[in-house]
């Protein structure tokens, strides 16, 4: 037989079995059906992990859908701005090529036209012309001596002209870039060959200095003309320069002394200046913006406005429009600008009033107490005279202290230009009548008229 209380602890002992039995079936069952449940949702698609899991997937589907998406449409911009480029410069050669066939055939067109005309005015004069009986021979002149001095020159110098400078006519067809290439050099030899010094050269006394240079002008300005740039070399020179000019007078950084002490030169460069190192802002801006010795802000406004109203005006424009007489269906316009005798007068007076400027620096070596030394400058100015008169007051105040002198300046460009354009109309032939005799010999009318 067992002690007491050893049969007592067999018995917790078994108890305790029995219930961390029960307690094992109980979890085991509870994990059966936490498992069970699991697998339900698993099966059902409604357990959390593989919902989360799904809304990952979701997400990172839709987003590289959208970067797709995104890719797919960038490259197709891509390939419609490439595609709309190429359209853009296929269908600019074809114009390219089409205007430039129209030109071609307009110009054949008119140069025909007008072998037709001198045929036809050639025929209808020998068939009006009566027959000129022969002179007597008792009534035949000599040739005159100095006629045979000119024909001696001329074939003098003829074995002599294939060694002179001369631009050819270009073979082919210039491109326009090569036209752009070649107006660019031609543009930079002349600013080059005017600004560059040559130093260590020896001076000499020559009878015409300029020579050379106006033979390299000349040969620049064929080389534009002859078709291997754009448009004329005199008017490219001439703008050059005076752009040059405004840019140099705006911006230059020399200094010179105006017995105030250095000055900019520049009028931009000066405003800053003065701002910077006067202390009066008030008195920098008005000498900044009214400087009588050197180029001020005002000069550089009042420059820029008449760019401005030339530019303006010079889109004036009446469009005439006339067809041809011959060929029906042919139309087009006939522009008849504002400004259509362009720099022209301008440069005449220019040349005018350079040579009253010559003959009166000429008499001043004479008689020089008729010019004024200008102040601060290596510069002289005249004071009483013709030559008074045709130049322009110096600063704006000297204008409004003197009104004769500015009325009288004013009328004489108003009335020289209006005179230099008037000749130039004619002597140019692009007068109404020249043209309208143009016109009539290319047998064009105005697009009203019945062909």
């Amino acid at each position: 037989m067992q002690p007491p209380h050893r049969a007592e602890a067999l018995d917790v002992l078994a108890g305790m079995e029995v219930r961390f039995a029960e307690l094992r079936g109980r979890l085991y069952a509870n994990k059966m059906k936490e498992a069970a449940r699991e697998e339900a949702m698993i099966l059902d698609g409604t357990h959390p992990e593989l919902v989360f899991f799904q809304r990952e997937l979701d997400a990172r589907r839709s987003r590289r859908k959208q970067l797709a998406e995104t890719r797919r449409t960038l490259e197709i911009g891509w390939c419609a701005t490439m595609r709309c480029a190429e359209e853009f410069a296929a269908w600019s050669e074809w114009r390219h090529a089409r205007d430039e066939l129209q030109d071609n055939m307009r110009t054949e067109c008119v140069q025909e036209c007008r072998w037709l005309a001198r045929e036809q005015r050639l025929a209808e004069r020998l068939a009006t012309v009566c027959p000129i009986p022969a002179l007597p021979i008792s009534l035949l002149q000599p040739p005159s001596l100095e006629s045979l001095h000119v024909v001696w020159f001329l074939n003098f110098v003829q074995p002599f002209q294939s060694i002179l400078s001369e631009v050819s006519l270009p073979e082919r067809k210039i491109p326009f870039n090569h036209k752009t290439l070649w107006t660019a050099v031609t543009l930079l030899v002349f600013l080059v060959c005017s600004q560059v010094s040559l130093y260590s050269i020896m001076l000499s006394d020559l009878s015409d200095p300029p020579y050379w240079i106006a033979l390299i002008v000349i040969l620049l300005d064929k080389l534009l003309q002859k078709g291997y740039g754009l448009g004329s070399g005199v008017l490219l020179f001439i703008t050059t320069s005076i752009c040059e000019s405004i840019v140099w007078k705006a911006f230059s950084p020399t200094t010179v002394n105006t017995g105030r002490g250095p000055e900019f030169e520049g009028a931009i460069v000066a405003l800053f200046h003065m701002l910077f190192t006067w202390n009066d802002k008030s008195r920098a801006l008005k000498e900044a913006f009214w400087r009588e010795r050197l180029s001020n802000i005002m000069n550089l406004f009042t420059t820029v406005a008449v760019f401005a109203v030339v530019i303006y005006l010079q889109g004036f424009c009446i469009k005439i429009p006339v067809k041809s007489n011959r060929f029906c269906g042919q139309h087009g316009t006939y522009p008849v600008k504002l400004f259509y005798t362009l720099n022209m007068p301008i440069m005449l007076k220019s040349a005018l009033t350079s040579n009253v400027y010559i003959l009166s620096h000429m008499l001043f070596n004479r008689f020089s107490e008729n010019f004024l030394p200008l102040e601060d400058l290596q510069q002289l100015m005249t004071k009483s005279g013709i030559a008074y008169y045709m130049s322009p007051p110096h600063t704006l105040k000297a204008a409004f202290l003197d009104p004769i002198h500015t009325a009288v300046y004013i009328t004489f460009i108003l009335t020289a230009c209006a005179l230099f354009s008037k000749t130039w109309i004619e002597v140019s032939s692009s007068g109404p009548h020249d043209v309208t005799k143009q016109l009539k010999d290319q047998q064009m009318v105005k697009a009203s008229h019945p062909c």
